[in-house]
């Protein structure tokens, strides 16, 4: 019987590391215009201040915002030996599965 590679905990895959700045980046591309994106990154402090405005309870605003976001797919690729496609093809098909639903407007 063929022995199968043990994860160490779940985490995201994707072909290669990415940070925050880089999914804007990537989304801005595919959506060319099509889509009004954010262009700058609020501070944390001035987001939490704004979050009971939007309708997000302060307590978990700062909870949750503030914290560094990278992702890797090293333990994956190495330790388990996945072949993971591109990250952008990715976040492409994800936005256009979330117009499809229309999950947010172009507001």
């Amino acid at each position: 019987m063929r022995q199968r590679a043990q994860s160490r905990g779940s985490r995201p895959r994707s072909a290669r590391g990415w940070k925050r700045r880089g999914i804007g980046r990537i989304l801005a591309e595919h959506v060319a215009g099509r889509w009004p994106l954010p262009r700058w990154v609020i501070p944390t402090p001035l987001a939490i201040l704004a979050c009971p405005f939007a309708g997000v309870p302060l307590p978990f605003a700062r909870r949750n915002l503030g914290y560094p976001l990278a992702f890797s797919s090293e333990r994956a690729r190495e330790g388990l030996g996945l072949a993971l496609r591109p990250v952008e093809t990715t976040l492409a098909e994800h936005f256009d599965q979330l117009v499809e639903q229309r999950a947010f407007d172009r507001a």
